[in-house]
């Protein structure tokens, strides 16, 4: 059975003995993860520099678990803790891999363009540097307002 959830300790150990050759994201706040019974599929890790927005640093899904919803799955539930602690906006640190999936999901570029005030706020206080990567932002509440991208793909299953 597929779990995607808040990972536990034991998750966490497992996370990182399955992706031992990646270098993951270690001071995280909390981890999410997907399984299918002990094996892992994919994790994030997710950071809280304020009440009023999160940092999702990493989002990753194995190779060969690629391209049926899984990441739109472990996107969602990332989500879904995101906004149940209340917070409005989640970053998105948008690796290279990442940016055909986060552009599928319809998530907008933060360029100075088009940064909400309420954001740019938030933004002004965080001592995380956004010249170093290019980073992808949402509501959560407007994007769970939008149809899942990954049920197509888990129809066809």
């Amino acid at each position: 059975m597929i779990e995607m959830k808040l990972a536990t300790e034991k998750d966490i150990l497992l996370i990182k003995e399955t992706f031992k050759d990646q270098s993951i994201q270690v001071d995280s706040d909390f981890y999410m993860v997907v399984k299918d019974g002990e094996k892992v599929l994919g994790y994030a890790t997710v950071i809280l520099p304020s009440n009023e927005f999160a940092v999702i640093k990493e989002l990753y899904i194995h190779s060969n678990e690629r391209g049926i919803g899984f990441g739109d799955g472990l996107l969602r539930s990332t989500f879904n803790v995101v906004d149940l602690r209340g917070i409005r906006w989640v970053l998105v640190e948008g690796k290279a891999e990442l940016e055909g999936f986060l552009k599928h999901e319809e998530l907008a570029l933060l360029d100075k363009t088009n940064i909400p005030e309420e954001l740019a706020v938030a933004l002004n206080k965080w001592e995380g540097n956004l010249e170093e990567y290019q980073y992808y932002f949402c509501e959560p509440k407007e994007f769970f307002s939008r149809k899942c991208k990954g049920i197509q793909k888990m129809r066809r299953l």
